[in-house]
């Protein structure tokens, strides 16, 4: 108590990764007791605390803090809307059985919790809204390979497993926060220092319409993001809230178009340093800036170009004395053929 907080050492991993899925821990247990969204980010605040001053041997840390608490929201609450579509309180036999196990799996605080409560037992009605009107998902297994110039000549593909999944609709009216949102991981084997390269979510937090019409639609958007970025070849982690600008265009039924424009302020970000720094890290912490842009273009309701490019500024706090310039561009491109039944397609 006296000491006070301080920057600790730990490795990214540690810190970026395993502090806001044990903050996401005493969230979805909040959630799943009956809390609503700001009640249960008390507890993952409270939470943290806690484990700052009794839990561990280290003094308190600012890092862990943020990470714990901020980031047990922004991971939190996804992984609660994403474990009430695996849960059924209606279900009984075999079926609750096997959704009870993929819940535990989930948020495993929460279903340990509903185990010791006995929900986990009970017949009884599933929570409102358990299954969103809109939900898109879709899993991506392939290979990834590092390289410089000559990636043909490059000796380290590795097998990955990508899953993404956006529930809700950004241009759908805001009640609540994460209304919609969107979560993805990628696990790649043989990956250092583990297995999960990718960690991310985006939920929004409020919304208002800015101008509609009959072909057009923009809102303006309040976003939280948590990213979790450790692929051997980019590495980023970062507690961040974002203005953002969305619009959507179309054209009868077949043509459609979505683009959007964000401002992003970091609270708190960890990039990867050329050096190893005074405290015994690799990476530095510090707040930042940055933007983010993003279109798709589809046909027939099918996204058949995607594209994306992030910017990240970080100045670092704690650390080597420095300002950390980062920049992730995607781009997808999705031929698919749709039978004359819409339940069959072909890639």
């Amino acid at each position: 108590l006296q000491n006070g907080f301080e920057w600790d050492d730990n490795s990214f991993s540690a810190n970026n990764f395993r502090h806001p899925y044990q903050g996401a821990q005493y969230f979805g247990v909040a959630r799943g007791n009956g809390y609503d969204f700001y009640e249960s980010a008390m507890w993952a605040f409270l939470g943290s605390t806690l484990f700052e001053y009794m839990g561990e041997a280290h003094h308190p840390s600012y890092n862990d803090l943020i990470n714990t608490a901020v980031g047990g929201i922004g991971l939190g609450e996804p992984l609660f809307h994403l474990q009430n579509m695996v849960l059924d309180n209606t279900a009984t036999g075999s079926g609750r059985v096997w959704r009870e196990i993929g819940g535990l799996l989930v948020l495993p605080l929460r279903g340990f919790n509903r185990l010791v409560t006995g929900e986990a037992f009970e017949v009884h009605q599933n929570p409102v809204n358990r299954l969103p009107e809109h939900v898109q998902s879709e899993m991506t297994i392939g290979t990834r390979t590092i390289g410089n110039e000559r990636l043909w000549e490059a000796d380290t593909t590795k097998v990955y497993i990508s899953f993404d999944v956006t529930v809700g609709d950004p241009f759908s009216s805001v009640d609540k926060p994460y209304d919609w949102f969107s979560f993805g991981a990628q696990l790649t084997f043989n990956n250092k220092p583990h297995g999960v390269a990718r960690l991310q979510s985006r939920g929004v937090l409020g919304a208002v319409d800015v101008h509609k019409t009959d072909e057009a639609h923009h809102v303006l958007s309040a976003v939280q993001m948590f990213d979790y970025i450790d692929n051997e070849a980019y590495t980023f982690g970062g507690q961040s809230v974002a203005a953002l600008f969305s619009s959507k265009f179309w054209k009868g039924e077949r043509f459609h178009a979505t683009t959007g424009l964000g401002l992003i302020g970091i609270i708190l970000g960890a990039t990867q340093s050329d050096y190893f720094n005074i405290s015994g890290r690799e990476y530095d912490y510090g707040p930042g800036v940055g933007y983010t842009f993003n279109a798709a273009f589809g046909w027939k309701g099918h996204n058949i170009v995607r594209l994306a490019h992030t910017g990240f500024l970080v100045h670092s706090m704690n650390g080597n004395n420095a300002d950390h310039y980062n920049n992730l561009s995607r781009l997808r491109v999705c031929l698919l053929y749709t039978s004359p039944s819409p339940r069959d397609f072909k890639y």
